[in-house]
């Protein structure tokens, strides 16, 4: 179960690092419903689309996800809230795709170009994605370039994607843009290329 599943206990970060306990009670397509646990001496959240992140711990770490409190409604002494994340595609099944184990190294590049590339390690991989770590930071919605160490394979992997998933111990997980023929050929060569591994 990942943080933000049903019934998952989470913080909602408020402005001024404002922390209140919470409980996930349903998850849609673009937004997940909350149930607020506030003591007696802090005020009502509020107002309506009050930027907002959620932040749960799982088995893999710390997750977090910025967004806004779309809509707040008290229920005795609870508030059931409405949380949008500013991407709503890490509300996704983040497993559509079979992904596989792989230990590579890959090199980093932020879209805009202006920092050097940064290394990394290759945690597991899919058709639509991949998962690594690395000591750099990354943002939410980040647009980065991404390239299999070339001495880890016989011919360079590049491909571009987007950051959805970063966590406080450098692991992050990017979904791929649309590739070329070239782009899909080399990743399912992978894929199969790591199956094959005892």
């Amino acid at each position: 179960m990942t943080p933000f599943s049903e019934h998952g206990l989470v913080d909602l970060v408020l402005e001024n690092n404002d922390r209140r306990a919470a409980r996930v009670t349903a998850v849609g397509k673009r937004h997940i419903l909350l149930s607020s646990f506030a003591d007696a001496g802090e005020s009502p959240v509020g107002p309506d689309f009050m930027v907002a992140a959620l932040e749960g711990v799982g088995p893999q770490g710390v997750s977090r996800v910025e967004g806004a409190v779309a809509s707040v409604a008290s229920v005795a002494a609870r508030q059931a809230l409405t949380f949008k994340p500013a991407d709503p595609s890490v509300l996704r099944q983040r497993r559509s795709t079979p992904r596989v184990a792989l230990d590579r190294g890959v090199l980093l590049t932020h879209a805009e170009g202006a920092e050097a590339p940064v290394a990394g390690r290759v945690l597991d991989i899919s058709a639509g994605g991949m998962r690594l770590r690395s000591a750099a930071s990354f943002a939410v919605g980040e647009t980065v370039h991404v390239n299999l160490d070339p001495r880890s394979v016989s011919r360079p992997l590049g491909a571009e994607g987007r950051i959805v998933r970063v966590q406080a111990d450098g692991e992050c997980a990017i979904v791929f843009a649309r590739g070329s023929d070239t782009h899909r050929f080399w990743v399912d060569r992978l894929i199969r290329s790591a199956r094959a591994r005892p």
